[in-house]
């Protein structure tokens, strides 16, 4: 996330000015990335990683913007792994896609991204400035604000549950798939 703040002025994302690129991409590519990326801090911690993701949805190709996109959901699971409980915890990644037919004929795929994790998940002090802070308390802080403004430009948008287990869902995107999409998830494959 550090990445982004120092790429950008964070002016250009709190104005709403950052510019989204819009390419086309696996999304499987962008899982394994943020995977990749966190692989470390889970060894370290001792934490497990679960991942409940529909093989479709590996495979699926879609237009946006990848690389922010893998900057802002690494960094949410990041933070959900840092928080979890150490050693011997653990951090779910659930993937859910579904379709939209819009008033022009063409179809989106809206997917949900939901990261959970047994205890009390991130302080409040996070989740204030992740919602409603404009002066953040943290570095932690200004990255999870940072990373839902950016998921607001790129028509998604972020919960914080606390339930039985803590969970961030991301209510993300709706990109627009290229090719047709019901025989994609049909078939399971592209």
């Amino acid at each position: 996330m550090l990445k982004i703040i120092k790429d950008v002025d964070t002016e250009n994302i709190q104005e709403g000015n950052l510019e989204v690129e819009k390419e086309e991409f696996v999304v499987g590519n962008v899982i394994d990335g943020v995977v990749s990326q966190v692989m470390l801090i889970l060894r370290d911690r001792g934490v497990q990683l679960i991942r409940d993701i529909p093989e479709e949805v590996k495979t699926l190709t879609v237009y946006g913007d990848q690389l922010r996109l893998q900057q802002v959901l690494t960094n949410f699971l990041l933070n959900m792994v840092r928080h979890s409980p150490s050693p011997n915890g653990w951090v779910e990644i659930q993937v859910r896609p579904t379709l939209k037919q819009t008033f022009y004929g063409t179809t989106n795929v809206h997917i949900d991204f939901r990261m959970v994790c047994p205890g009390n998940g991130l302080p409040s002090e996070l989740v204030a400035d992740m919602f409603h802070s404009s002066e953040w308390r943290s570095e932690e802080g200004l990255g999870l604000s940072m990373c839902r403004k950016i998921l607001k430009l790129m028509n998604g948008d972020v919960q914080y549950i606390r339930e039985s287990n803590a969970a961030i869902s991301i209510s993300c995107f709706n990109f627009l798939y290229p090719y047709n999409v019901k025989q994609h998830f049909d078939s399971g494959t592209n």
